[in-house]
């Protein structure tokens, strides 16, 4: 597909939405377990340095009157169907990916409201609303548009960390240049690229994604494959799959 057809996409992301379905309250200290380590932890556990994926004795150890909570997909999935209800009413076709993230094609929206910020910032409120609680206890959802699923979503984590939209430029130079300064990791954690792919990347010397860009893709092709060719399509701004 040509670079000039990847479709421009929201994304809305509630980054601990299993701490929302938890009702943890503002300033309460709460981490959600899977397999004895933290998958989704409050504002106020953060504070205290609980971070994703520490573990359950480590997490108490640095937070002693944290709120354990089991995961529960389940639940996470049924809280969520309320957000994606409400936010259908104003846009039609949704994917989600994983309880607490969607996706959908921003641009008929976007008219529809008189532009991609009004649009953000439409959708942002009515998902807090349609959440039942408050969102204090986590921040707010992420409201991420871009040119593709890669940069839409992590438009929407640098969202949900600053606590308002983030609106990509679109094209592919602004869209690369979006990506160029940020971690490679995000391929494994955003694309699903393996974290072994992401370790030897690092060992090359290539820790941002500019760095990976401004290589030449026939190489990459050659050096690892399917996998070489899709990062650096990722990394220039070319992810031209649709929403499901």
């Amino acid at each position: 597909m040509a670079r000039s057809r990847v479709p421009r996409l929201g994304v809305l992301w509630c980054p601990h939405w299993p701490v929302v379905v938890a009702g943890a309250a503002e300033g309460e200290q709460v981490a959600v377990l899977h397999a004895n380590r933290v998958v989704a932890h409050s504002l106020a556990a953060a504070v205290e340095g609980v971070s994703v994926g520490m573990r359950r004795r480590e997490t108490q150890a640095r937070c002693p009157h944290v709120r354990l909570v089991p995961h529960e997909p389940d639940r996470d999935l049924r809280a969520f169907e309320g957000v994606v209800r409400a936010i259908g009413e104003d846009v039609p076709r949704l994917e989600v990916t994983e309880p607490g993230l969607l996706m959908f094609h921003a641009r008929g929206p976007a008219r529809y409201f008189g532009g991609e910020a009004a649009m953000a910032g439409r959708l942002a409120a009515v998902a807090a609303q349609a959440a039942g609680v408050s969102m204090a206890a986590v921040g707010p959802f992420g409201m991420g548009i871009a040119d593709g699923r890669f940069a839409a979503t992590v438009a929407a984590r640098r969202a949900a960390a600053m606590g308002a939209p983030v609106l990509v430029p679109s094209g592919p130079q602004p869209t690369r240049d979006f990506l160029a300064p940020l971690p490679v990791h995000l391929l494994a954690e955003v694309a699903g690229a393996p974290p072994e792919f992401v370790h030897l990347l690092h060992r090359l010397g290539l820790h941002h994604l500019g760095a990976l860009a401004d290589l030449d893709e026939a190489d990459l092709g050659a050096r690892f494959g399917p996998l070489g060719t899709f990062a650096h399509r990722l990394a220039t701004g070319g992810d031209d799959r649709l929403p499901g």
